[in-house]
């Protein structure tokens, strides 16, 4: 046990408030999120394993139990590989419709989980259409829509996707641009 008698756990979704935490919160929330974060809010901790649970970043979370400085650290250095991966994977696109090159790139941004989306929309709406092959995946596996009919994804249907979703992609962009 912990001063005051808190409990230590082992994993923070045995952590009953991180649970009531990260139900209240949305993708939208990031920002003031790294705000408290940045300023040592006594929830720091717990909204640093909401990001990276809500995120879906690979390799964030085991920075989450030392300092926050160096966490957002690590958040930047994501955001950026985010950023690389996806100019990285534009060019491949506009290069190669090979399914296997495909499935590499898929495989490639699947370690920076939502942080690609605002980069993949730049994408999309810069006329690399061809980038939407890889919002099925990453939208069925971080937003509770239900898997709809994937052929009838067209560009229409993203375009509608994304307006909806402005929030969170303005919100994703704005954690990008204050951590740069």
């Amino acid at each position: 046990m912990r001063s005051g008698n808190a409990p230590i756990y082992s994993t923070p979704k045995e952590d009953p408030a991180f649970s009531e935490l990260i139900a209240n919160l949305k993708i939208k929330d990031f920002p003031d999120m790294i705000s408290k974060i940045k300023n040592r809010h006594i929830a720091s901790g717990r909204l640093m394993h909401a990001i990276n649970e809500m995120a879906g970043v690979k390799d964030l979370g085991k920075y989450v139990s030392g300092a926050s400085e160096n966490w957002l650290l690590h958040l930047k250095e994501k955001i950026a590989l985010a950023e690389s991966k996806v100019t990285k994977a534009a060019e491949k696109y506009k290069k190669s419709s090979n399914d296997e090159i495909k499935k590499q790139v898929k495989d490639e941004l699947e370690s920076c989980g939502l942080l690609v989306l605002p980069y993949i929309k730049d994408e999309i709406e810069a006329g690399n259409t061809a980038m939407i092959e890889l919002l099925p995946d990453l939208v069925d596996k971080y937003f509770a829509e239900g898997k709809d009919n994937q052929a009838d994804r067209t560009k229409d249907y993203w375009d509608n996707w994304f307006k909806k979703h402005s929030e969170d992609i303005k919100a994703l962009k704005a954690v990008a641009e204050d951590l740069k």
